[in-house]
């Protein structure tokens, strides 16, 4: 990639939501409901895996916090079975915007559930802390719903493995 496509893909539209402004709220509304479907790469995984999470946030002008839940999907195998979901919670402040885009970093901790079953061998779970964090893009589309798009690293507690990984992209309505 170049550096004049790295500036106008990259930096430019970062200096843009960082430009000196009113930073946004997380929702104009102090209780929000947030879906987004979304990509998750388990550590020493070679392959992104889709997944949905919900979350229910609460806002006080630039902080939120949210609690929620997240489900990945792996392929359907008669011999094995594979699910993997957290329950979190998320805190967020948005540190630069205008009034319809915010640039915002996020914490999360949670309770990761990874369940695994083969036929003939018998099944095994673990649960795990999980932690880690992120940063996100929120685009206001009306004084009640937002587009959130955002990416995040977890570890897991007992894991000395490196990150696992996230990218989504959800909607938040304001109530």
């Amino acid at each position: 990639m170049s550096l004049r496509r790295l500036l106008r893909t990259l930096v430019l539209p970062a200096l843009v939501v960082a430009a000196p402004s009113a930073a946004v709220a997380q929702s104009s509304s102090t209780v929000s409901i947030q879906a987004s479907g979304l990509y998750f790469k388990l550590d020493g995984d070679t392959e992104w895996r889709p997944g949905a999470e919900g979350q229910v946030r609460f806002s006080f002008g630039r902080v939120s916090v949210g609690l929620g839940y997240m489900q990945i999907f792996f392929p359907e195998d008669p011999l094995l079975s594979l699910k993997y979901s957290d329950i979190f919670i998320e805190p967020r402040i948005v540190l630069a915007g205008t009034e319809t885009v915010g640039w915002y970093v996020a914490g999360r901790v949670g309770r990761a559930t990874a369940k695994i079953s083969a036929t003939g061998f018998g099944s095994s779970e673990l649960n795990e802390i999980s932690y880690g964090g992120g940063t996100g893009i929120l685009i206001g589309l009306t004084s009640g719903l937002a587009l959130d798009i955002g990416a995040q690293g977890y570890k897991l507690n007992g894991d000395n493995g490196g990150w696992n990984t996230q990218v989504r992209a959800g909607l938040s309505i304001g109530f």
